[in-house]
């Protein structure tokens, strides 16, 4: 039966080579995987820390502008000049230098607007204020209520105006008593909310306050509207959980996506303002916050790249390394079976590897010794035979003197045989001769 060889594969070279690349690139992928994971988490715990930060920073700032805006107002209220002006004004007696008093006073009081009027509510002189004569006593501005507040009190009050015109245009009023006027004169500061609206902007450098390019801040009233400007710039109530949670005077900071459905890393709080509490919010987009981390994995899934390349570099060198007594043993495999008795594996090693080229040339030995023994007992039989037949020939003559060779195995028993039948016909003629 013709055999048939069979269909070569892959060969051992290429397969360890696939096998530790696919090894190699999933064990780079776990670790990338694994990098990406505690990269992102370590870029959100750093983003949220750092917003933290600024929010803590922006709540001291702003509540202690209130505090100044509140201290201004306590000072001026216990203004010797002040009183005086009020006195005057009362009694309409030298108006002239009450007027040059009181724009002394206005101008080394850093208030954008300052008012005095009486326990009525009717302005007696008023330098830079944003409000006509008629409006104290009107409800389009909370002065009103805020005066009552102070003067019942006895104490500095304040509020904040949200301008329907925007943030830009909202103003602080803060209310105090005139000193030694028995609640007859009260001044009324107003300060615009530029300020405010700086330090929501960060001064103008969000990237100093860790908050990249994406950075906000604003602040929020009870009614989820923003009281300083958004990216966004919308009037009307804002939705996200920031807002919630800093209206209900919790403070923390996550990840979640903001009032316009951006997901961003945010921090919250609560704000202590005059007459009321705000909502204080910081917010990052969330891709530039985690900038850093997605550069990390680019980063390594380079350095990966790099080492799966080196292990198959280096994989190709220990395949050809190892298979070469491989190699060696199927091509003295293919010599023997060609005929080449000489051939002989080479053994390099004492691994299995070793052993089994090992055990290959004392099978080679083994056969060789076996053939060259058959090929002896070979020879030696037909020489036997033929000498055995040359004794027959003879004896087919009448030479029945002849004595074939004994010799070892099967016929060795034959000549035994034919030595005693040659005999026993000897004495059968002797004997027929006698007779």
């Amino acid at each position: 039966m013709k055999s048939t060889s069979p269909k070569r594969g892959i060969g051992i070279t290429i397969k360890i080579v696939l096998a530790c690349s696919v090894f190699s690139a999933l064990a780079v992928l776990g670790a990338v995987l694994t990098t990406y994971y505690l990269s992102i988490q370590s870029s959100v715990a750093l983003a949220e820390e750092k917003v933290s930060g600024s929010r803590t920073l922006i709540k001291n700032q702003v509540e202690g502008l209130h505090r100044s805006y509140s201290e201004t107002a306590s000072k001026l209220g216990q203004s010797a000049i002040l009183e005086s002006v009020f006195k005057r004004y009362s009694s309409e007696t030298e108006l002239a230098t009450a007027r040059t008093l009181f724009l002394a006073a206005f101008q080394q009081s850093q208030c954008q607007g300052l008012t005095i009027l009486d326990a009525q509510g009717n302005v007696l002189i008023s330098e830079g204020s944003s409000l006509g004569s008629n409006d104290w006593k009107g409800d389009q501005y909370p002065v009103k209520n805020l005066i009552n507040q102070a003067l019942t009190g006895n104490t500095v009050e304040g509020t904040f105006w949200s301008s329907p015109n925007g943030p830009r245009e909202s103003i602080y009023f803060y209310a105090s008593p005139l000193m030694n006027t028995n609640g007859a004169g009260m001044i009324v500061c107003e300060f615009n909310s530029t300020r405010l609206v700086e330090l929501m902007q960060f001064e103008g450098r969000p990237r100093e306050a860790s908050l990249g390019s994406t950075g906000e801040a604003y602040l929020l009233s009870d009614k989820r509207t923003a009281l300083t400007p958004t990216r966004g710039g919308s009037n009307s109530a804002l939705n996200s959980d920031a807002v919630s949670l800093s209206l209900q005077r919790s403070e923390g900071a996550s990840v979640y996506n903001n009032y316009n459905g951006e997901k961003v890393v945010g921090a919250y709080t609560t704000v202590s303002a005059p007459s009321e509490n705000w909502g204080l919010v910081l917010e990052q987009s969330y891709s530039e916050a985690l900038g850093a981390g997605s550069n990390l994995i680019w980063m390594s899934l380079g350095v990966g790249l790099i080492f799966i390349i080196i292990v198959s570099l280096f994989s190709v060198v220990w395949a050809n390394w190892f298979s070469r007594p491989v190699m060696s043993l199927d091509e003295a495999m293919r010599r023997v079976s060609a005929g080449d008795d000489e051939a002989r594996a080479p053994v390099t090693s004492g691994d299995e590897i070793g052993l089994l080229a090992d055990n290959f040339n004392q099978l080679v030995e083994e056969r060789n010794t076996a053939r060259d023994r058959i090929t002896s007992d070979t020879k030696r039989l037909q020489n036997n035979i033929q000498e055995l037949l040359l004794v027959v020939a003879d004896a087919s003559e009448g030479k029945l003197s002849v004595h074939a060779k004994k010799t070892e195995g099967v016929l060795g028993n034959v000549a035994d045989a034919l030595n005693r039948m040659f005999q026993n016909v000897g004495v059968l003629i002797g004997e027929s001769k006698n007779a």
